[in-house]
């Protein structure tokens, strides 16, 4: 999930903007088998426009760097600067 800087607008943001994500999508744009809710297979990203696109394997520079319209797989590069990211992490039975 990302969280936005102080005073970010969603209404500023373009619809391409990822606001959440299933777990496990690294910066390489592949979902981690470890800990991704679907492990390895894939999963699914919200964005700021109201949709959601699933995403079998990985992103694959399916997504646009935030400010251009370059293609990137890196979830990071899609969002604003000064964003952050959460993820929960379930605990370990």
């Amino acid at each position: 999930m990302a969280i936005f800087p102080p005073g970010t607008k969603l209404d500023d943001l373009h619809d391409s903007t990822p606001l959440a994500w299933t777990r496990g999508l690294q910066s390489n744009g592949k979902w981690s088998k470890a800990i991704g809710t679907y492990g390895d297979w894939g999963g699914f990203v919200y964005f700021v426009g109201n949709n959601v696109e699933k995403y079998e394997g990985g992103i694959k520079g399916r997504l646009v760097k935030f400010g251009t319209n370059e293609p990137t797989s890196n979830i990071l590069e899609a969002l604003p600067p000064g964003s952050r990211t959460i993820e929960f992490t379930p605990p370990k039975k």
